[in-house]
This record gives structure tokens, sequence and C-alpha cells, in this order.
């Protein structure tokens, strides 16, 4: 994913500050909270990116709804992004925040669609393949998509690692036609 310059910059500020403070882990929780709530408020998400609110009324509001949910250094840095005028850009910045840690700590995230729920065996299996192949920590997500058939889809950056039913039966499919037969 790419982020604009304004949240990379602010994004490396903001994990330079928590570095320097030993607060990185709290302020990680932090930002994985603020996307949280902004996500399930799409109205929140609207009013922080909104040209017509106020910077200072963002703020305000921020700052209601963040009280007692996130640490001061993370109070402190919202305040920061309302004095620079870049309030607007916070979700963009949280997300670059954790882009930039994951990279910083050597983390790749991966998503893997199954048709069933993954077995603790087949997570791990999966998961110790992808870290010996990209050679770095995997953090998996997982979801369920039953048009795969079976098997599984594994997406980890711009490589997709494609094992499922559905796609074998559509490279069956494909050498059929290319050998000039007929499905009809």
């Amino acid at each position: 994913m790419r982020f604009s310059k304004v949240a990379t910059v602010y994004a490396n500020s903001y994990f330079d500050f928590a570095l320097a403070q030993g607060k990185v882990d709290e302020v990680t929780k932090d930002v994985a909270k603020i996307l949280e709530i902004v996500k399930g408020s799409p109205e929140l998400e609207r009013t922080i990116k909104s040209p017509i609110v106020k910077p200072s009324a963002k703020i305000s509001i921020l700052i209601e709804v963040l009280t007692g949910r996130v640490s001061s250094v993370t109070e402190r840095f919202v305040n920061f992004l309302g004095e620079k005028n870049r309030i607007d850009s916070l979700i963009e910045i949280l997300h670059a925040y954790s882009v930039l840690k994951d990279v910083k700590e050597g983390v790749v995230r991966s998503d893997v669609k199954s048709a069933a729920p993954l077995s603790n065996e087949q997570r791990k299996e999966i998961l110790q393949r992808l870290e010996n192949k990209f050679e770095k920590k995997i953090i998996l997500s997982e979801s369920i998509d039953e048009d795969i058939i079976g098997g599984f889809v594994v997406t980890v950056g711009d490589t997709i690692i494609d094992a499922s039913i559905k796609n074998q039966l559509l490279q069956v499919k494909k050498k059929l036609i290319n050998s000039g037969l007929s499905l009809n």
C-alpha cells in the first residue's frame, strides 16, 4: 500500500517519538484501537476527513472519543496533528504507522482464504512455509471463501499463491481447451 508523503513523514515521526518514549507497543495498540473506532463509525471518519469541519472541532471530537482509551502519547500526537493542520490525514497516518512498524520489525502480513476454517496443523504448516519462503515473520489473517471450493489462496504483498480447487479446475479447463477438446 502506498501512502502520501505527509502520511509517511508523520507516521515516521510518530514511530520515532513512541520509540524514544519506550512506548511503541502501547502506541501500536492505540493505533489499532483508533482504526477500529473509526471503522465502526463512518460518521466519525467523514468528520475527520471533511474539509468543512474546522480542525479545532475535529480535535475536540477526537479527544472526547479517545480520552481514557488511548495513551497520553497518542493524545499528544493527535493534538500535534491538529496544531499542524494535518488531522484530516489521521487515518492514513495511522495505517502508514502500522506498515512502518511491521517493516522495522521484519514482519509481513498475509491473507489466507480457505473454503473452510483452517485446522491448527494447517495454519502452522502454511505459516512455516511462508516464513521460510519470505524469510520474515508472517502474521496471518484468515477468511472464509466458499467459492474456492477447497484448498486455499494466500496473498503476501504482491505475491498470490493459489492452491485452491477452483484454480486447479480452471487450469484443467484451460489445458483441455488448448488441446482442442470441446467442453460442451
